[in-house]
């Protein structure tokens, strides 16, 4: 096997798994929240300046912070069931359960005459990827119906229903005497507005600029009375005479929620320094983009109220985007990884104040909770529900797998060949009996294990395969391979795999926040990112509310996927039925010997290389029967 301090990394066969603002006006509190004022907004059939779309005293400068998008889709709910007598009038009836409250959603119509029933009313649900929904399914005998009688139900949640890869889901129908038949869920999402516009954005006839001058261009919304918010800022360029910036794409919901006639204000900057300049500003709307091919819109610098040039959006097109739950149905799967902090700044398991401490009175430490409150969800979409889990920082000193000095990736079940742990169960088991077996050691290096899980998105890319891989990193704060880190996340951005990182304890976690890069995140070399693959969440800020907690670390995943999937021109497939475990005949793995994980060689943004340096990893391939 080789070195045993070496990164090593198993995955399991792929087929096993299926600011506040304050505007001072005198128009009443509510002017945009009225309908009227809405609607006349959006039936604008010219185009017209600021000042006669707005009330009049409000600043045509302020700002808002628009807040975080978070992807909801509908799903509608197709029910049928097979019990064991036919003699029933059956009707089902849905709730929606909060906090242990349930709700009723919706009452099918009442069939009768067979074991096997197939109901016409559907159900249609709001679904959020970072929410746990639950949901109950009671199955009533309505033959009386002034004393309906109860025959079984079925308790799960809706991420379970739309997570197992396929357009059906089944679960037994349970009463107090054990399993009555079987409900089917067929589930289908119902189409919104997911289109996104693409354009290549140019300027001319602009004033000249000092030698070394760059430039970048800012889109904003309107946003009723709250004025433009920002929604858009380019990268910069070099100034040229007429100056292209490479293919931009916008979601339409983003862009101008979808409403062709709403005010989009763009801004052209020049920067010196920290000092951003103003070059000029116009207002225009898509309609017109549209509707009038190869229009130059004229610029004009509002201080010193001159035309200042032209601006060009080229080769305009709007295309619809699929959503999250057509790449689920088609097959993509989600395959989770954890990877735990096991450095000497955690503190000793023994100490009560420890990070890592095991208490006495069985309540679970940090790291623990934050496991919990993104199990729920996660382990829905990982259809085998088989966790490899591994730590780094640490000395490992397990019977089958010692070390002499710290690791920065090792498996946490002490056998680099069976890494998993199933189930959340056995998460919290291999965490607890990994920390009797592991020395706390430093310093903190992300670079092996990320790069160890890009490895193998890198390779799930190579050969075709339907595997997203979500990299769950606990840590307690401060990293010693900042820059590294960065360009391992940089390099990684074109792979289908998301990165989510929650910080345990009290550090300020600015590093961590840099890594999240909502902003962009270059390296000192000045290369971006591609698109971004990194979310970060402080657990102390949702310590009291694991749902929020879940919110807040997986909103962004079903917008990263969707954007990975659409970047490369895959599409969703038709649904799929998910194939059992004899259909299962394929394992990727990593093992020590052959690939290198170190530096990265760096090419074009599209590169599907991805490699060479220090700790050392071999991936390896068995395949009898790929259906890819």
């Amino acid at each position: 096997m080789g070195n045993a301090c070496d990164c090593q990394l198993f995955f399991a066969p792929e087929e096993m798994r299926k600011t506040s603002l304050m505007v001072k006006s005198n128009k009443p509190k509510d002017w945009a929240n009225n309908d009227s004022n809405l609607k006349s907004i959006r039936i604008l059939k010219h185009r017209q300046s600021l000042e006669n779309y707005l009330p009049s005293d409000l600043s045509p400068m302020a700002r808002v912070k628009e807040p975080a998008e978070s992807i909801e889709e509908k799903v509608e709910l197709y029910l049928s069931c097979e019990l064991d007598s036919d003699s029933y009038e059956i009707q089902i009836d849905t709730y929606r359960v909060n906090n242990g409250k349930p709700s009723l959603l919706s009452q099918t119509e009442v069939m009768k005459g067979s074991n096997r029933l197939e109901f016409t009313k559907s159900i249609l649900v709001d679904f959020v990827f970072e929410a746990k929904q639950n949901m109950r399914f009671d199955i009533m005998n309505v033959k009386d119906p002034s004393h309906p009688q109860f025959i079984g139900k079925v308790e799960t949640t809706l991420s379970k229903i739309v997570g197992v890869g396929s357009s059906t889901a089944s679960f037994d129908i349970l009463s107090p005497q054990g399993s009555v038949g079987l409900l089917h869920v067929k589930t289908e999402g119902v189409k919104q507005n997911l289109s996104y516009i693409e354009f290549e954005f140019c300027l001319k006839e602009i004033p000249k600029m000092p030698p070394g001058s760059t430039l970048f261009f800012k889109l904003s919304r309107i946003l009723g009375e709250a004025g433009y918010v920002p929604i858009y800022q380019s990268d910069c360029i070099p100034y040229s005479s007429q100056p292209r910036w490479q293919k931009t794409r916008i979601r339409l919901v983003k862009l101008c929620n979808s409403d062709f006639m709403r005010p989009i204000k763009l801004q052209v900057y020049t920067k010196s320094g920290k000092t951003d300049t103003i070059v000029g500003e116009t207002t225009f709307t898509l309609s017109e983009l549209i509707n009038q091919e190869g229009v130059h819109l004229q610029l004009k610098n509002p201080i010193v109220k001159k035309s200042s040039g032209l601006a060009l959006f080229e080769g305009l097109r709007l295309e619809e985007m699929p959503s999250f739950l057509d790449y689920i149905r088609g097959g993509i799967q989600i395959a989770t990884v954890v990877a735990i902090d096991f450095t000497q700044s955690n503190g000793e398991p023994y100490n009560p104040s420890s990070l890592h401490a095991m208490n006495r009175d069985g309540s679970l430490n940090e790291y623990q909770r934050a496991l919990r409150g993104i199990s729920d969800i996660l382990l829905d979409y990982d259809s085998d529900k088989r966790i490899p889990m591994y730590g780094f920082g640490g000395i490992p000193n397990f019977p089958n797998l010692m070390c002499d000095r710290v690791n920065h990736c090792f498996a946490l079940t002490g056998n680099e060949a069976e890494p998993y742990a199933y189930g959340f169960e056995g998460m919290m088991e291999t965490y607890k009996n990994a920390l009797g077996h592991v020395r706390l050691s430093g310093p903190t290096l992300f670079h092996p294990v990320l790069d160890a899980a890009f490895k193998l998105a890198a390779r799930n890319k190579s050969q075709g395969s339907n595997e997203y891989i979500i990299l769950v990193i606990l840590t307690d704060g401060q990293i010693n391979d900042q820059e590294r880190a960065i360009q391992s996340i940089i390099a990684a951005a074109n792979l289908p795999i998301s990165v989510i990182i929650i910080g345990v304890g009290d550090e300020d976690f600015e590093q961590m926040r840099i890594l999240d890069g909502d902003q962009g995140l270059y390296d000192s070399m000045g290369n971006k990112a591609s698109r971004d693959i990194v979310q970060f969440v402080a657990f102390r800020d949702f310590e009291r509310n694991q749902e929020l907690l879940a919110k807040e670390v997986l909103q962004e995943i079903p917008t990263q996927i969707v954007e990975y999937y659409t970047s490369v021109g895959i599409k969703p497939n038709p649904p799929v039925n998910v194939k059992g475990e004899d259909d299962v005949n394929k394992t990727l793995m990593f093992a020590p010997g052959l690939l290198d994980l170190g530096d990265i060689v760096y090419k074009d943004a599209s590169s599907e290389v991805y490699t060479e340096g220090e700790s050392t990893a071999m991936l390896t391939g068995h395949n009898d029967n790929d259906r890819l």
